[in-house]
């Protein structure tokens, strides 16, 4: 895939419902940040 290619697939799995797009909305994934810099 291409850069453009890349942003079209996400584009696409966006409108589709992105599962981890709307778990996001839910999860402060920040808070894991300094575990996994560890």
């Amino acid at each position: 895939m291409n850069l453009f290619g890349d942003s079209d697939y996400l584009e696409k799995l966006s409108l589709k419902g992105d599962p981890l797009e709307r778990l996001e909305k839910v999860v402060d994934f920040e808070c894991f940040r300094p575990t996994l810099n560890r």
